[in-house]
């Protein structure tokens, strides 16, 4: 932009006015850019966005599962989030979860055939519940997300339970 202005300035000759209009609508360009742009930067070193924000850097949730080292896979409605923070891969586990709200609702790790649930199950991996997964649960099943939410869990030990999530591992 700043060149075609400089450009078309040029092109009508050396009228000092036009050149000079051209020059405050180039700093008046590059200065209303500059306080937003401060603006947005400040705002995003401040709070953050997505994985960024303050709700995943002070996830008490992501701690907790920092201090366990059990070695074992993890399995999560976040897997993009463990991967951040902890550099580990997880199983995705709304993929995991029958679509049809008619199959029997079973609690993780007492499906047969899923790979989710044998890991879950056999391997002892831990099951990272964040507080976003009652609503990936409603948006994908409606009205109908409660008893599977309830499912899913049943009699699970808890490992860890706080505000932002949950820790739970397959009981023994």
């Amino acid at each position: 932009m700043i060149s075609g202005l400089s450009w078309s300035s040029s092109g009508l000759g050396r009228n000092r006015i036009t050149q000079l209009l051209c020059g405050v609508l180039v700093f008046l360009i590059i200065v209303g850019n500059a306080v937003e742009s401060r603006w947005i930067i400040q705002t995003l070193h401040e709070y953050g966005r997505g994985y960024t924000s303050k709700k995943w850097k002070e996830s008490i949730t992501l701690e907790k599962l920092g201090e366990m080292d059990y070695g074992v896979p993890i399995i999560t409605n976040d897997s993009i989030a463990i991967l951040l923070y902890h550099n580990q891969a997880a199983y995705d586990l709304l993929p995991s979860i029958p679509e049809e709200t008619e199959v029997e609702l079973v609690r993780l790790g007492d499906r047969d055939g899923g790979e989710v649930d044998q890991v879950f199950r056999d391997e002892g991996a831990l099951l990272v519940i964040f507080d976003t997964f009652q609503s990936q649960l409603e948006e994908r099943f409606g009205g109908d997300w409660l008893p599977i939410y309830s499912a899913l869990l049943e009699d699970l030990d808890v490992e860890y339970m706080g505000p932002d999530g949950a820790i739970y591992l397959y009981p023994k």
